[in-house]
C-alpha cells in the first residue's frame, strides 16, 4: 500500500461504500486493498477527499495491525 504518513500504528484508507473499492490516490480506486493508499490519521484523508471531490458514499476504514478482521469505519 502506498502511505501518506509514517509511524506503526493502525492503517486508514478510503472506502467506497456501495463499490467497496478502495481509494488508490490520485482520484483512482482499486478493489485489490493491498493497492489502497494508507493514511495516518482521518484528518489526511479528509484533506485528500477534498482535494479529489470525494465523500459521498466514502468512509474512512481503520485497520489495526495484529487485529486480524478488525476494522473501524467513520463515514467521511
Amino acid at each position: 500500500m502506498e502511505s501518506s504518513g509514517t509511524g506503526a500504528g493502525p492503517k486508514g484508507m478510503i472506502r467506497h461504500q456501495q463499490t467497496g473499492h478502495y481509494y488508490r490516490g490520485a482520484g483512482k480506486w482499486t478493489q485489490n486493498v493491498r493497492e489502497a493508499m494508507e493514511f495516518e490519521n482521518v484528518a489526511l484523508a479528509v484533506a485528500e477527499a477534498k482535494r479529489f471531490g470525494l465523500g459521498s458514499g466514502c468512509e474512512f476504514v481503520v485497520e489495526f495491525d495484529g487485529k486480524i478482521g478488525f476494522r473501524v469505519f467513520l463515514p467521511l
